[in-house]
């Protein structure tokens, strides 16, 4: 249908790791297997090597990220 689902949150994250999880739950989770960008079911975990603002953009129709550091 051509549709894009975007959603985009500024937000304050520690140095770590984390995934995209459906509904808190940890049945459907996406990870970055490669660090390309792109979502993977299960994949890796998203690395965030330092703390600080950043803007999470997450493309639910193409399975694509972004994460810039504010």
């Amino acid at each position: 249908n051509g549709q894009r689902k975007m959603w985009e949150v500024k937000m304050d994250l520690n140095a770590g790791s984390f995934k995209f999880r459906a509904n808190d739950s940890w049945d459907l989770n996406y990870g970055d297997t490669g660090a390309d960008g792109s979502l993977n079911a299960g994949g890796d975990n998203i690395s965030i090597p330092a703390a600080g603002n950043y803007t999470i953009r997450f493309d639910s129709v193409n399975l694509k990220y972004s994460i810039i550091k504010n």
